[in-house]
C-alpha cells in the first residue's frame, strides 16, 4: 500500500493504516505506534505506577489493535486513540492484586468501587458520537478533548491541515444538533416541543442568541435542557471521555502526554526497541502475581572507538616483537 500511494507511512491517515495493518503491513502498526504511542502510555501512567507496566499496557493495546484491524474494517474501530485506551483501561482493570500493588492509588480507588459508570447520565453525548463517521469522532476527540495540533488532526484524519478547524467547527455543529435531538426527547409538552422547535432545533441554532425566556421561566425542564446545551462545549473535554472511557483523570493524563516527547512532523520518531514483542499480561503465577521474564543483568557498555584503538595497539605490538 505504501509503494502504490506514493506517500510515506506518516502521511497516511489512521484509517489507511489501519486497513494496510489489517493487511499484515508491520510498517502501517510501526507508523501508528509512532502516531499515538506516547499519548496511550501516558494514559496507561495513570492507571499503573511502573513505567514498565505502561510499557506493557501499551505494547498489549496495539496487539490488540491489529488483531482488531484484521477482523473488521477501520470505521468499525472508530477513533484510533480512543479504541487503543478502552483497551489499556480494561487490561489494566484485570491487573489489580491486593497484595501486588501495581495500580496508581487512584485508579485501584475507582476499580475497588467497582470500574463501572452510569451510561444514563449524559447518555446522549455516547450515543452522539457513535453516531458521527469514524473520521468526524476522531476530529471531535483530538480537536475538542485532546486538544491536539492541527497538524496532528490533519495526518489523523487524513484532512489537508488547511481544513482541519473549519471541520472542526463542522463536525462540533453537528454533534451539539444531533446531542439536541436526543435532549428533545425528553420533552412532552406541546409549549416544550414549541420552544424546542424553535430555538433548540431552529435554522440558526440559536440557543447562544436570543430565546424565549419566558417560557424558560416557567418550564424547569426545558431551563435544565437549554442550560446543558449552552454548556455543552465547554462540558464536553470532561464528559465525553468519561462516558467513552469511564476511567478518565484529564488533569493526570494532560501532565503525563505534556511531558512526553511528541514525534516530529513526518511521524518519524522510531518504536521503542522490542515494542510489540513484550509479553501479553495474561499468565499470572499460582498466587495471583503477574510473572515477570528473568532481566538480563546490566553492564557498562564500552565505546566501539575504544575498541578499535585497543585491537590496532595489540596487532602493533605484536608485529613489533614488543608483546612477551
Amino acid at each position: 500500500m505504501f509503494l502504490a500511494s506514493g506517500l510515506r507511512r506518516s502521511e497516511l491517515s489512521d484509517a489507511e493504516l489501519l486497513s494496510a495493518a489489517g493487511e499484515g503491513a508491520a510498517q502501517a502498526m510501526r507508523a501508528l505506534e509512532e502516531r499515538h504511542g506516547a499519548a496511550v502510555r501516558a494514559y496507561a501512567r495513570t492507571c499503573v505506577v511502573s513505567a514498565d507496566d505502561a510499557a506493557e499496557l501499551t505494547a498489549y493495546a496495539f496487539t490488540g489493535l491489529r488483531l482488531r484491524a484484521a477482523r473488521t474494517p477501520p470505521d468499525a474501530v472508530g477513533c484510533v486513540r480512543v479504541a487503543l485506551f478502552d483497551s489499556v483501561r480494561s487490561t489494566a482493570v484485570l491487573w489489580a492484586r491486593p497484595e501486588q500493588p501495581v495500580l496508581t492509588r487512584s485508579f485501584g480507588t475507582w476499580v475497588g468501587s467497582g470500574a463501572v459508570w452510569s451510561l444514563d447520565e449524559d447518555g446522549e453525548l455516547l450515543a452522539a458520537f457513535r453516531g458521527l463517521t469514524a473520521q468526524q469522532q476522531c476530529v471531535l476527540w483530538h480537536a475538542s478533548v485532546e486538544r491536539d495540533p492541527s497538524e496532528l488532526i490533519a495526518r489523523v484524519t487524513g484532512l489537508p491541515e488547511s481544513e482541519v478547524w473549519r471541520e472542526a467547527v463542522d463536525t462540533g455543529r453537528m454533534f451539539r444538533r444531533r446531542c439536541a435531538e436526543l435532549y428533545a426527547q425528553r420533552v412532552e409538552q406541546t409549549a416544550c416541543l414549541r420552544f424546542v422547535n424553535s430555538v433548540l432545533l431552529g435554522p440558526g441554532e440559536s440557543w447562544d442568541g436570543p430565546y424565549d425566556t419566558g417560557h424558560l421561566r416557567l418550564c424547569a425542564d426545558c431551563r435544565e435542557l437549554f442550560r446543558e446545551l449552552r454548556g455543552l462545549q465547554a462540558r464536553l473535554p470532561v464528559h465525553l471521555p468519561r462516558r467513552l472511557l469511564g476511567w478518565w483523570p484529564a488533569g493526570a493524563y494532560h501532565t503525563a502526554k505534556d511531558a512526553s516527547p511528541r514525534p516530529r512532523a513526518g511521524g518519524a520518531r522510531p518504536a521503542p526497541a522490542g515494542a510489540g514483542q513484550r509479553r501479553v499480561p495474561g499468565p499470572r503465577a499460582a498466587h495471583g502475581r503477574r510473572t515477570r521474564r528473568g532481566r538480563r543483568p546490566r553492564g557498562r557498555a564500552v565505546p566501539a572507538g575504544l575498541l578499535a584503538a585497543a585491537a590496532l595497539v595489540l596487532l602493533v605490538s605484536l608485529a613489533a616483537g614488543l608483546w612477551p
